[in-house]
């Protein structure tokens, strides 16, 4: 689906001569490996102890996995938060173009705002790991993440959506805007459903997006190879 956007304009080719362009595109297209760790970590620690995904987690259980609970919920933030760099450098790179400045600065701040509300996520979730209650899910540092969580989503969602907006407005890779525009609208309709979708699916969006710039990347190497 993002394969078959024009080449890219002399404003995106001359974007992508940028070391934060580069390296942007390069995290939104790997984002998706971080959630690989995750589920690798998530499967090793809670299915490999016989305790499911939506299961209460007891205090006997949690004083067995408690290592590996700090692990994924750490992999969890880093994996998100390659993500939502990714989206600030090539948002904010975007946003040098005067017609896209506005939904690209607007993407930099929502970015940047999902990122604050989450960093508190993985030493929230290690420091309710000591819990005294019965289960996990009655412990108030637990339980206050759930709102928090919910604020930082949507950000991020709203980070992706102004990204494409701006994509659509400084580049000619207006194909791949739409498309994973319209997906990340999807996306969030579902979650505001109350819908129970993975949280690595918005890394697919995130590489979509990572994959049109490294092939515009590519196609500059190759036309300044033969100049």
């Amino acid at each position: 689906m993002t394969t078959t956007d024009a080449a890219p304009t002399t404003v995106a080719a001359d974007l992508l001569a940028t070391r934060p362009t580069r390296w942007g595109a390069w995290m939104l297209t790997l984002s998706p490996l971080g959630f690989v760790a995750v589920v690798a970590s998530t499967a090793s620690t809670l299915i490999g102890s016989g305790i499911g995904l939506f299961t209460e987690i007891t205090r006997a259980q949690m004083d067995a996995i408690a290592f590996g609970w700090a692990v994924q919920n750490i992999l969890y933030s880093l994996a998100i938060l390659v993500g939502i760099a990714g989206t600030i450098l090539l948002a904010g790179s975007l946003a040098r173009r005067g017609d896209a400045r506005v939904p690209g600065w607007a993407s930099v701040t929502t970015a940047v705002a999902s990122g604050v509300v989450l960093l508190p996520y993985a030493p929230l979730r290690i420091a309710a790991a000591g819990f005294a209650e019965p289960t996990l899910g009655q412990n108030p540092l637990y339980s206050f993440w759930d709102t928090a969580f919910y604020v930082s989503w949507y950000l991020m969602l709203a980070s992706l959506l102004l990204l494409c907006v701006t994509q659509w407005l400084a580049t000619s890779h207006r194909t791949s805007a739409i498309v994973v525009g319209a997906l990340t609208v999807v996306v969030t309709i579902c979650f505001a459903a109350g819908l129970e979708l993975p949280p690595f699916v918005v890394s697919f969006l995130w590489c979509a997006l990572g994959i049109v710039w490294l092939r515009a990347l590519r196609r500059r190497r190759k036309t300044a190879a033969t100049a």
